[in-house]
């Protein structure tokens, strides 16, 4: 199992926000309203343990948005909320007054693209600080139990590391917790840790 150092979670957490920030302008302006990001915290875990944080105590459903990623290195990215979460989320989002016990085909579609804007504001800005090209698939809504999500479907033969993002969503003065998470192999995810901390240490050097 690959571990993060502190100074490596912080320089990961300094590249997401980048992307995060990028996000919530475009969130903003889509809504018409301030839309607050951050991810104040990232950590590198097995699945069982990711997938527990993301339930918790409770058994039930998680939502979120899933993308296939590709370049250097290759995986799956996705953001997830406890069901209530994502619901709340969209209620905000689309200021209607939604019950808070099931998701639409229009819900769906919104948190849809919600997931699509931060998702390819993180890739993007991990494309740019390290200068390499990172294609995206198109993104699909997704829902589940928490420990088949995690999962990277086309390769549940090698083993999976989650590279998991914290995130706060400030709407409205409402705090919203969700989670990017990045499921890579763990061949890729040495390469991509590789490419990053040898990014920050020409930083500190120059």
């Amino acid at each position: 199992m690959i571990e993060f150092s502190e100074i490596e979670k912080d320089a990961f957490a300094e590249i997401f926000n980048i992307g995060i920030g990028h996000a919530a302008a475009s969130l903003s302006q889509m809504i018409g309203q301030e839309v607050k990001l951050a991810i104040p915290v990232v950590e590198l875990l097995e699945r069982d343990k990711a997938a527990v944080i993301l339930t918790g105590d409770k058994q039930g459903n998680i939502t979120g948005v899933r993308e296939k990623f590709e370049g250097s290195f290759q995986g799956e990215t996705l953001l997830l909320f406890p069901e209530e979460s994502s619901l709340e989320l969209v209620r905000l989002l689309l200021s209607e007054d939604l019950p808070l016990d099931m998701l639409t085909e229009m819900e769906q579609e919104a948190l849809t693209e919600v997931g699509n804007i931060i998702l390819t504001g993180c890739l993007s800005s991990l494309a740019d600080l390290l200068k390499e090209e990172i294609s995206n698939d198109l993104p699909i809504f997704v829902q589940g139990d928490a420990d088949n999500l995690l999962k990277c479907h086309e390769k549940e033969e090698k083993e999976t590391t989650v590279m998991f993002l914290k995130t706060m969503f400030d709407v409205q003065g409402k705090n919203i917790q969700g989670y990017v998470t990045f499921l890579m192999e763990l061949d890729a995810m040495d390469l991509f840790r590789e490419k990053v901390s040898r990014l920050f240490a020409m930083e500190m050097e120059s």
